[in-house]
């Protein structure tokens, strides 16, 4: 059926809205309030912006760190912006980081690094330096091809925990693929030692592969129960940023789609109580354009939700065409006229349960198809082509079925 109903939108689009109710805005008018929408939703988090300092030798892999827990090229050669002469600040609306220049050791290195990067965090938490708030978490990295974690690693790792007030502090394990496993599970219980009373409080140490790649006896010899992965670094930042920073921290990255999903269900939760107040006294059937600025509202949160807003300018046009052509057409009622019972005599007016369940139901199908693209984003860049398939040949099909699963379990 649900194939079926796809081809017949098409049949349906021109006649849609002719039925002497309300018009249909054109598309111009609802990609413009996509957009505006999710320049609304992404500006109100812009103060929320957290700000991770990320320190650590040279040749420790800092810009590759924050590439791979963000999931997108946030750290890109020459794009940094430079605050002072041993850091550079990698930004946009949603996230700050703090990318120190590498340092050796030793005496002359010593005192660089004190004034590079503690007299740095310390100009951040007093506000003295422009265009950089305070310190939220601290990300450490240390080469694993090293094979050891040494004094003075220790020693620059107090130097920040104390110059930042003992903020959250992650020792990062890097470049894990040029050291055995052996090493690197010494090198945790290396940095356990000395930090024994920080670990059980904001310090933990993690790796840049999942540990849970590895199973069976070879995980219990390792103690694997310990070891933690890349996917347990964005969360363990998460978890140890405050409430407002943590939405910007989770809408900033291509992971965390777990925590992306509810932030969406909050979404699809308020607007469909929206669109059941537009409908608390049933509008006519041809009436359905009223509900369109809440779902075009919802749709454009779920979108800067995972990310659509900060692809490529092609790419947003591309996907905010689909969605808003998709919308006016189950505005105009194409979608409703699909629905046994709804289409017909049951359907000459829109009720709140009607409303409530299109409104759920585009949401829905919304998540699913941006969820794809971000799967497809960690392992590649997704085409045009690619978006336009899922937002043309499963975004419609998805809306059905959950429309279906909604209204009939509503009991109307």
């Amino acid at each position: 059926m649900e194939d079926m109903a796809v081809d017949q939108f098409d049949e349906q689009e021109n006649g849609a809205g002719d039925n002497g109710g309300s018009s249909l805005p054109g598309h111009e008018e609802l990609a413009e309030k996509f957009r505006r929408e999710q320049e609304e939703f992404i500006g109100a988090l812009k103060d929320s912006a957290p700000s991770i300092l990320v320190a650590g030798p040279t040749g420790a892999g800092k810009s590759t760190l924050i590439n791979t827990v963000m999931g997108r090229d946030v750290a890109k050669t020459g794009t940094g912006r430079p605050v002072t002469q041993g850091c550079d600040v990698y930004e946009d609306d949603l996230v700050r980081f703090y990318d120190t220049r590498g340092y050796e050791t030793g005496s002359q290195a010593d005192g660089q690094f004190n004034s590079d990067v503690l007299d740095f965090i310390t100009r951040c938490e007093k506000g003295e330096e422009p265009g950089c708030p305070p310190v939220d978490v601290v990300w450490y990295c240390v080469s694993a091809g090293g094979g050891r974690f040494t004094e003075y690693d220790a020693t620059l790792i107090r130097r920040i925990n104390q110059t930042t007030g003992h903020k959250p502090l992650a020792v990062v394990l890097t470049k894990q693929d040029h050291a055995d496993d052996e090493s690197a599970a010494a090198m945790i219980q290396e940095v356990r030692r000395y930090f024994p009373e920080d670990m059980a409080v904001n310090m933990e140490v993690f790796e840049t592969y999942d540990p849970r790649q590895v199973s069976g006896e070879e995980a219990r010899d390792l103690d694997r129960a310990i070891r933690k992965g890349i996917r347990d670094l964005f969360r363990w930042t998460s978890d140890h940023l405050d409430v407002s920073r943590r939405v910007s921290f989770e809408l900033a990255s291509r992971r965390g789609f777990e925590e992306k999903a509810r932030q969406c269900d909050t979404i699809i939760s308020a607007a469909t109580a929206a669109a059941t107040g537009v409908a608390a006294s049933p509008v006519p059937f041809s009436d359905a354009v009223l509900l369109v600025p809440v779902q075009i509202a919802m749709l454009a949160k779920i979108t800067s939700v995972w990310g659509i807003s900060g692809a490529s300018d092609a790419l947003v046009g591309t996907i905010s065409t689909l969605i808003t052509t998709s919308l006016g057409r189950t505005a105009a009622g194409s979608l409703l006229k699909l629905i046994p019972g709804v289409g017909t005599a049951a359907g000459a007016v829109i009720n709140s349960a009607v409303a409530s369940a299109v409104t759920y139901a585009l949401g829905k199908a919304a998540v699913t198809c941006c969820r794809k693209i971000n799967e497809m984003a960690l392992e590649g860049s997704p085409t045009l082509e690619t978006a336009r398939t899922i937002f043309t040949s499963e975004f419609l099909q998805m809306a059905l079925s959950y429309f279906q699963q909604k209204y009939s379990g509503s009991g109307k």
